[in-house]
């Protein structure tokens, strides 16, 4: 294992930035592409065949999410192997990290619920009705706060389902990584892929029986996959780059094909076709392909080290916290008052403008 290097990759903070950009165009879009208003069809149409094409790479939610994983297996790795404290001062350190803005973002959320309220419409979507109308009960806060049990997370800030995921990971990330120090790459890769597939299975056993609570807690085991890539490429960084610096021009041009296609291609097909677990490791070598070309494609590098990608870097968290909650809102303001581009473009203003005040 060639262990890693002291300095902080700022330009995965970037990436990470970019990743957060791409689920907030993607939700806005996904609103926007629901509605059911006879006059916007044309548009619609627009974006329904962007979402068919290579364009898809910039508005799409699922691999940026599982892009996160990847990168927080990858940073808790050098947070591990360069600071050698106990398990609570780990555990102390993630929770802060991870629960003391996410606490933030939920009072806010509950704030704007009061305030303005969020109601359903017959011409919104089913699923931006989904995450409408919900009351605030004291039980069901409850599991919000406590965040890593079972809950329903679409009622007050329909992102948080990625957060019970990372926050359930990241406590047993010291042991899961134990595990990779004291095993082969070969076998780490193998042994992950059973764990991973086999929590689906059990996942679908569990759905298939009427648990919901089983289901998402097995499910735990198949995101922890994305964990362990970003920690192995982590932990064999040298070899990484050594192999990536072999590649031909050829070969490193059939990679980046391979990579996109693998991003996109499990993402164009119907969804009763493939189920969205299997699709999460069809993306797999593509969401792993866009870390490598991070770490060692240096035009990609350069791209990321631009301060503007890097700000959204720096605010990232936020922005994935809050743009819905800003959305949501903004929608139950201004849908009937402003014009629909005049209303998404101040809620992504005020995204971006709450999330570098809260950074």
């Amino acid at each position: 294992m060639q262990p890693p290097p002291s300095h902080r990759f700022a330009h995965l903070d970037a990436l990470r930035g970019v990743a957060s950009l791409s689920v907030v165009f993607s939700h806005y879009i996904t609103f926007f592409v629901g509605l059911q208003r006879p006059d916007l069809e044309s548009i619609q149409q627009f974006f329904r065949a962007a979402a068919k094409s290579p364009a898809l790479l910039f508005f799409s939610a699922s691999p940026p999410v599982l892009l996160f994983f990847v990168l927080s297996g990858f940073v808790l790795t050098f947070m591990l192997t360069r600071q050698k404290a106990s398990f609570g001062a780990y555990a102390i350190r993630r929770i802060c990290r991870i629960w003391l803005p996410y606490f933030a973002s939920l009072m806010f959320a509950l704030t704007c619920i009061a305030l303005i309220g969020w109601s359903p419409s017959s011409e919104y979507s089913e699923w931006f009705n989904k995450l409408n109308g919900h009351d605030i009960e004291l039980m069901q806060l409850l599991k919000h706060i406590f965040l890593v049990g079972y809950f329903e997370t679409d009622a007050y800030n329909f992102v948080v389902w990625t957060l019970v995921y990372e926050m359930r990971i990241s406590l047993v990330f010291p042991l899961i990584y134990w595990c990779l120090c004291r095993t082969t790459l070969k076998r780490a890769v193998v042994s992950s892929l059973i764990a991973g597939m086999g929590s689906c299975v059990l996942a679908f056993l569990f759905k298939r029986y009427g648990s919901e609570a089983g289901m998402d807690y097995a499910l735990t085991a198949h995101y922890a996959v994305f964990f362990v890539v970003g920690s192995l490429m982590a932990m064999h960084l040298k070899a990484v780059v050594d192999w990536y610096e072999r590649l031909s021009k050829v070969q490193r041009v059939i990679l980046t094909l391979f990579v996109l296609c693998s991003c996109l291609l499990p993402q164009m097909v119907p969804k009763d076709v493939i189920p969205y677990v299997l699709r999460h490791y069809l993306m797999l070598p593509g969401v792993a392909g866009i870390m490598l070309f991070a770490l060692c494609a240096e035009a990609f590098k350069r791209l990321l080290q631009h301060r503007i990608l890097l700000f959204f870097g720096h605010i990232s968290y936020s922005i994935y916290l809050l743009h819905g909650i800003v959305l949501l809102s903004i929608v139950g303001l201004f849908y009937r008052q402003l014009p629909l581009p005049v209303f998404l473009s101040i809620g992504f203003a005020v995204t971006i403008l709450l999330s570098w005040l809260c950074y």
